[in-house]
């Protein structure tokens, strides 16, 4: 059993979409959770259309 909390939360930096790279929003955002040790997230749609920029 792991002692690792069922959800948390955490700032990613992630580099903006641009015109020579197509790599999807959500892609984006799970490269950036596994370069930050959360290789097995998974992102719910509801989320993702909720996301706001800052």
């Amino acid at each position: 059993m792991s002692n690792r909390p069922l959800a948390s939360v955490m700032k990613v930096k992630m580099s903006p979409p641009s015109p020579a790279d197509k790599t999807a929003d959500a892609d984006r955002l799970l490269r950036a959770l596994k370069e930050a040790g959360y290789a097995g997230a998974r992102i719910p749609h509801a989320l993702l259309r909720d996301c706001r920029v800052n």
